[in-house]
Parts: C-alpha cells; sequence; structure tokens
C-alpha cells in the first residue's frame, strides 16, 4: 500500500522531515532556498535549521550553506560526546603549545568535513588564529587527513562518493589522490598539510582513538609557513604522536566503557 500524508499533519515536523529529505540527498541549502521549497517566511526555515543543527542532523559550512549532518552519515566515527571529548584532550593541546610554540588544536570529523572543537593558540607575534567551531573539507587539513587514514579505504570512498568538496586551497583534486595521500599518512603515522587548509598556514596531525582503537578526532599543530621546517618534520611528529598517544589513553579511561 502506497504511504499517503496524514490528514492531520504537524506542519513544523512535516517541513522538518522535508529538509532532512533533502539533506540527505546531498543538497546544500541555504535559509532562503530551503524557506522557498517549503513554502514559508526565512525565519521559519532559519529555526528549523537551528533545530537540526542542535540534533546533529544538519551543519553549516563557512559559506552559510546548511549540509547533512553527522547524524545523517553513518560513516562519521562519534564514540564520544564532544565535551567529554574536549575535557580529555585538553591536556595534550596545552602541552603542544608550551613544548613546540604554536597553535595546537581538537578536531572532530563529521562526514567530509572536520569541525574544531578547542584550540589553544600560540603567544607568538606571528601566529595561527584558532577556528573553534569553524570547519573545512577533512582532506584539506593535517587531522582531517589523519582520521581518513585511520578509516577503512572502503568508507573513504564511500564518504566521498559524491567527490570531494571545494575548497580555495585544496591541492588534492580527485579521489584517486585522495587515496594515494592517506596511504602515505598511514605510513608516516601522521597527516600532513602545507597550505593546502590556507595560504601561509601549514599543518601536522595526529589521529585519536578510543578504547577500541576507534578514530574519534585528531590534533594538530598549525604552523605559519615561514617558520615551518619541512626538512625536520620530526620536531613536530614526535610531539604530536606521543601527545595524540596520552590523549588516546585518557580517552579510554574517561569517555569510554
Amino acid at each position: 500500500m502506497q504511504n499517503q500524508m496524514p490528514s492531520y499533519p504537524i506542519e513544523s515536523v512535516d517541513r522538518a522531515l522535508q529538509l532532512l529529505a533533502m539533506l540527505q540527498s546531498g543538497h546544500r541549502l541555504s535559509v532562503k532556498t530551503a524557506a522557498e521549497r517549503l513554502g514559508v517566511a526565512p525565519s521559519t526555515a532559519h529555526r528549523l535549521f537551528g533545530a537540526l543543527c542542535y540534533r546533529g542532523f544538519a551543519r553549516q559550512d563557512e559559506q552559510r550553506l546548511y549540509w547533512a549532518g553527522p547524524a545523517l552519515n553513518p560513516w562519521t566515527p562519534v564514540a564520544v560526546s564532544h565535551t567529554a571529548l574536549k575535557k580529555a584532550v585538553r591536556p595534550a593541546l596545552e602541552q603542544l603549545q608550551l613544548q613546540l610554540g604554536e597553535s595546537a588544536n581538537l578536531m572532530v570529523l563529521q562526514g567530509t568535513y572536520i569541525r574544531f572543537l578547542d584550540g589553544v593558540e600560540s603567544e607568538q607575534m606571528l601566529r595561527v588564529g584558532l577556528r573553534n567551531d569553524g570547519t573545512m573539507p577533512a582532506y584539506c587539513s593535517a587531522g582531517g587527513k589523519a582520521i581518513l587514514a585511520a578509516l577503512d579505504p572502503a568508507e573513504v570512498e564511500e564518504v566521498h562518493r559524491d567527490g570531494l568538496p571545494r575548497w580555495p586551497t585544496a591541492k588534492i583534486s580527485t579521489t584517486d589522490d585522495l587515496a594515494r595521500r592517506l596511504t602515505e599518512v598511514r605510513d608516516r603515522g601522521y597527516g600532513l598539510s602545507l597550505e593546502e587548509t590556507e595560504e601561509g598556514v601549514a599543518g601536522v596531525g595526529a589521529c585519536l582513538r578510543d578504547s577500541l582503537d576507534r578514530p574519534v578526532g585528531a590534533i594538530t599543530v598549525a604552523v605559519p609557513t615561514m617558520r615551518f621546517s619541512q626538512h625536520d618534520l620530526g620536531h613536530y611528529a614526535d610531539p604530536i604522536l606521543k601527545a595524540a598517544a596520552a590523549a588516546s589513553r585518557r580517552i579510554g579511561e574517561r569517555c569510554t566503557a
């Protein structure tokens, strides 16, 4: 029997479900576009998006467009709450910033993007600012690459089944190229980004894991390129790998059963 619209629809619920269907099909929506498709005022569409974002069904990028959130993406690794993750990882971020003198960040994977959850900013005059709660494609970020490399290649392919999201300074252009880069990350043990997130910024990142060895995030250091030495990557990688290992132990002890 074909499904029929109930005779007593709850309008706000029906509109939210329509938005969910649009997001799940891969659409990027502005408030204006959503309002036009739903036949409602922009303020109504904005409130609906707000509720969906709060529950993880939608997310907003830096162009103020809404995408499917982690709750709609089965490939997004979520094993611990963001609050617990931030608490467990904060000491590692503080230690990294103190040891290397550069900005240190915590990020998690949400679909094809990473979201910055926390950070400790460098105190140097020339420094990379924090992006807390900002997003960018995972394949551009050192930490994002570290998380993607920890997933099964089939999962990475499924996540990017519609191709790589565009980014102004991206240097990886195809999923095949991404697969090759992630093989390098697995061999090295850490992710590397050279002016891929933005011009003048380099990054080194390592994956964080829970007690079941599942990837739950990454920590990175962001360094101005004029101060970054590609010939001494161990200067950054060694402390980051040690910090990631310590933070992962703390995550396993405090955040998961």
